[in-house]
């Protein structure tokens, strides 16, 4: 039933905003704000009111503006009976009712047509008391702003049958362009909210309920022309889909309830809310169909295709009424532990192996001119081309790079040394703010984009929130969200405090990225790149484990490369000790391969491969580019040392039998390294072959007396300068001050220092993301509990 309301003067008095005629009607400002239609609102001396064409009280008042919200008194008896009772000359006698089917059947050529075309025959018409009536229409080109024109009655009975509302189809087969402006489809202009029934047997077991009167006339017709005829009624509502008569209507429906509303959206909704009304009486079918049926398939539909048989099918079928549970918006996020694995992949879906997951955000942090773009853009270009990134393979896709920073020219510079081709799928975005981030899930969606690159962070936030604010991880959550349900990659490019490879012992390296924990915390992983004069270090943490890269930054092509795993910094060693530390590893290389891996000037490492070769520990062989350094043997040159310089037992002879074990250290001088495999001594060089140390030597001249010297010198130096170990490898030791004094650490590695009573003691916290080295005076010994 309508709801009415006696409202209160003090609070809101509808005849302050509407203006009201004699009869105390207006048009109502919800559902005819432009005064097209009768005037459908009425109101009492009280100030109470009603809309007759359904709007409820508080649409009304929004329509006007007005968003109070109030509890209101219940409206008198009084006023109740006289808004209830149905407008004046909306009901029709039986006489004028068969004088318009007569007419319908006898006169109007289209309205007869329109209705044959949909099914309906004479028959049906005359059953149903279908008629020819004129409907009032609004037309502002007209004085009156109002024209008649015919429209197809549908009879209803009031409740005691002695008269009918006509509901009013209006001249549905005018052409749109020659309607009036003020054409409504249907006119039902007084009609109640009630139960229109097309079939009614005496005791019907079912009631099939419809969406509307063209559908119930056809259904009713089908049923009571087959053998369902003494078990089925036929009904709809006469408010449509979305509403439903009062609950004293509803008696009406007789039986259990089957409702076949339209197959749409509107249809969908309206049978839930007839089931959650009617609850274990009714049940939901679905209006039978063929692979024809279009959004909107009705009962209409389905009978004129020939599907009548099924609806019996179709309702013994039908959706049962359950008992809603409480509307906890967590049971639909719900899963269980099967599901959950059932619907897991048996697999880690990479971007990159082993560095960035396919679904996830990550944090790429370096302090400025450090050389994060260009790492993103090499990044960029591997996931486009499908090829690697540091040294593996990366899933190739498209990729949007949202560059905030760089200018175009230095984009374009960049990707000409990096060797760009045509037809890369990387598309640019040169200004973007998180505000944006739904326009931009559509741009990923429709490229199907692998990797989302911000370049950067501080660019792309709100200005209103701080980096240092907690309201990070709000701000990141939604961008998190949107790499999960596209399943791409998403990369914050952000910036560290100072942080240098040499002074990374001391912190821990995550520590440094600029901003709010929360940053960190709500990505996946993160990537810090730190770095000094020479040596670039990367460390990574993803949630599957942590790496810690020795990476390059090739000057010539711009883009970064692996070296291996990180072996610690050279930062206390000359250009010469560099050159040779990476000739003891390879053998022999050119120029240019000693210069990418040096990081060293060609001109100077020119000059230090001059050098070298002057001290005959770097061998030349070739002319110009194709020029090969090769590492001489310092085993070879150390053995000359040891023959010259120890005592001849035989007088007679110059010659002196060699052992091979004579240069073993003994157990007492063994240098302790680490057991990793992939850690090697710097200057370790391959065993020198058995036939060098069996063959006789002649003396040599100064120069070669200079250069055994030397290497005399160094090795009595090394083997002399340092005792026995001061801490052994698995021992646990403490430092003794700074940031990490007291904490227990496991020792991983210690070598002697050149020149030194000193021992250089590799440590490792549980806690620390890497192992730290330091003199062996900065610790002491922790005692084992």
């Amino acid at each position: 039933m309508q709801t009415y309301l006696d409202l209160q003067m003090e609070t809101f008095d509808i005849r302050k905003h509407v203006e009201f005629n004699q009869q105390r009607k207006a048009q109502c400002p919800h559902c005819d704000p432009e005064g097209r239609r009768r005037k459908s609102l009425s109101v009492l001396e009280n100030g109470a009111y009603k809309c007759f064409r359904g709007c409820t009280p508080q649409q009304i008042r929004d329509a006007l503006g007005d968003t109070s919200r109030h509890t209101l008194p219940a409206p008198t008896a009084e006023a109740r009976a006289e808004l209830a009772a149905p407008v004046a000359n909306v009901l029709v006698s039986p006489q004028k009712v068969k004088a318009a089917t007569e007419k319908l059947l006898t006169q109007s050529t289209h309205a007869l047509r329109w209705l044959t075309d949909r099914g309906i025959s004479a028959a049906m018409i005359e059953h149903y008391r279908l008629g020819v009536v004129r409907a009032r229409v609004g037309d502002t080109t007209k004085a009156s702003k109002y024209t008649h024109l015919p429209a197809i009655a549908i009879s209803i009975p009031n409740v005691d049958g002695t008269a009918f509302y006509q509901k009013k189809r209006i001249a549905p087969w005018m052409p749109d362009g020659d309607r009036p402006d003020g054409y409504q489809a249907w006119s039902q202009y007084g009609i109640p909210a009630t139960v229109y029934t097309t079939h009614k047997p005496d005791t019907p077991t079912q009631t099939w309920l419809c969406e509307g009167e063209w559908d119930a006339i056809m259904l009713g017709w089908a049923v009571r022309n087959s053998e369902l005829k003494n078990d089925i009624q036929v009904s709809c509502f006469t408010c449509g889909a979305g509403n439903i008569p009062p609950s004293e209507h509803l008696e009406q429906l007789r039986g259990e309830v089957v409702v076949f509303y339209d197959l749409d959206e509107p249809g969908r909704k309206g049978a839930t809310k007839v089931q959650a009304e009617l609850k274990k009486r009714c049940k939901v079918a679905t209006v039978p169909s063929n692979d024809q049926a279009a959004n909107g398939w009705d009962v209409s539909n389905a009978i004129a295709a020939g599907l009548f048989p099924q609806f019996t099918t179709a309702a013994a079928a039908a959706e049962t009424w359950a008992e809603r549970k409480s509307d906890n918006p967590l049971r639909s996020r719900l899963v269980s532990n099967d599901d959950m694995l059932a619907k897991a992949p048996d697999y880690t879906d990479w971007l990159v192996d082993d560095i960035l997951t396919a679904d996830e955000l990550f944090l790429l942090a370096a302090s400025p001119r450090a050389g994060k773009s260009l790492l993103a853009l090499t990044l960029a270009k591997a996931v486009a081309t499908g090829g690697r990134f540091l040294g593996r393979p990366a899933s190739q896709g498209a990729v949007i790079y949202i560059r905030c920073e760089d200018s175009d020219t230095k984009t374009k510079e960049r990707e000409m040394k990096q060797g760009w081709e045509q037809g890369m799928p990387v598309y640019w975005l040169d200004k973007f703010k998180l505000t944006e981030l739904e326009y931009l899930e559509e741009l990923v969606e429709e490229l199907g984009a692998r990797l989302v690159v911000f370049d950067t962070l501080s660019r792309i936030r709100d200005s209103s929130i701080s980096e240092s604010s907690a309201e990070m991880s709000q701000l990141l959550e939604p961008l998190q969200e949107m790499c999960k349900r596209q399943r791409c990659t998403g990369l914050l490019v952000h910036h560290t405090g100072k942080v240098q490879i040499n002074t990374i012992g001391d912190v821990d390296v995550f520590d440094t990225i600029r901003g709010s924990s929360a940053i960190r915390a709500t990505c996946r992983g993160t990537l810090v790149l730190a770095a000094d004069e020479r040596n670039y270090r990367l460390c990574v943490e993803n949630g599957w484990g942590k790496l810690d890269l020795q990476v390059l930054l090739d000057a010539n092509t711009l883009e970064w490369r692996l070296l291996g795993n990180w072996l610690g910094p050279d930062v206390d060693l000359s250009q010469k000790d560099r050159v040779l530390n990476y000739l003891n590893q390879v053998g022999s290389a050119q120029l240019n391969q000693i210069a990418e891996a040096t990081n060293l000037p060609k001109r100077s490492l020119y000059e230090v491969l001059k050098r070298l070769q002057c001290d005959d520990l770097v061998e030349k062989r070739g002319d110009r580019q194709a020029a090969v350094y090769v590492r001489k043997s310092i085993q070879q040159i150390q053995q000359l040392n040891s023959v010259l310089n120890c005592s001849n037992p035989d007088t007679d002879s110059d010659r002196v039998s060699i052992q091979q074990n004579n240069f073993s250290p003994s157990s007492s001088e063994k240098v302790i390294i680490s057991p990793k495999g992939d850690q090697k001594n710097d200057h370790l060089l391959p065993p020198t072959p058995g036939d060098l140390l069996n063959k006789s030597l002649e003396p040599s001249d100064d120069k070669g007396f200079r250069i055994q010297q030397q290497f005399n010198s160094n090795s009595t130096s090394n083997s002399t300068s340092n005792s026995t170990p001061p801490f052994s490898i698995g021992e646990t030791v403490a430092l003794k001050a700074g940031q990490f004094a007291g904490k227990p650490c496991r020792v991983e590695s210690i070598e002697p220092v050149d020149d030194s009573t000193e021992w250089s003691v590799t440590i490792r916290a549980r806690t620390w993301v890497m192992s730290r080295t330091y003199p062996d005076h900065k610790l002491e010994a922790l005692m084992e509990s």
